[in-house]
């Protein structure tokens, strides 16, 4: 079962379009257009002081605003981040990742083949460091398998829902701002 045709994928396609507008010369480019337009508004009010405070008032507050909603903005994406990290397993967001990674065709083998692989590379890493590392994406105990093979084979439904909810997941607008708003966080630090 292939959730190729999810939501359209609006939430990818949102995250993109919200990190290209944050785009640091997109930003500049703006402030330098707000700042010729406030002068040329206020070359032409010069006779008018109270209109003239009256927008020097408006700009202060819709700056405020700005700030305002950004930060509620950026709270929610944290707080959401957060219960990601807290209410999910490991295999959960491994197959966001893998969705993610590959939005126009993910299928429940698809995927099983991308968690079972992460489980051998985790297992040869054991192997060659002698680390006592547990993996932590197998499936479920309660399904009793050791491979996502496995469990597609012998738990098809469970497995279907699984792919479908991390799929629905990673496809949302509000994962896709989330992770867009890390990558313009990490393009800014790296200048």
């Amino acid at each position: 079962m292939a959730w190729s045709r999810l939501p359209t994928l609006d939430g990818v396609k949102a995250g993109k379009h919200w990190l290209a507008n944050l785009e640091p010369s997109k930003e500049a480019r703006r402030r330098r257009a707000f700042a010729e337009f406030k002068k040329r508004i206020e070359a032409a009010l010069p006779q008018d002081k109270e209109l003239s405070v009256a927008l020097r008032e408006v700009i202060g507050i819709a700056q405020w605003l700005g700030r305002v909603d950004g930060l509620r903005e950026g709270l929610e994406l944290h707080e959401y981040g957060a219960r990601i990290l807290e209410k999910t397993t490991p295999a959960f967001q491994s197959a966001m990742k893998y969705a993610i990674r590959n939005p126009e065709n993910v299928s429940a083998p698809e995927i099983c083949d991308y968690l079972d692989e992460e489980i051998r590379r985790t297992e040869e890493r054991q192997k060659q460091h002698r680390e006592s590392l547990s993996v932590k994406i197998r499936p479920p105990e309660d399904w009793g398998c050791e491979t996502w093979n496995e469990a597609l084979k012998n738990k098809r439904s469970n497995v279907d829902v699984f792919v479908h909810h991390a799929v629905k997941e990673a496809c949302s607008t509000k994962y896709n701002m989330l992770c867009a708003w890390r990558t313009w966080g990490l393009k800014r630090k790296s200048k």
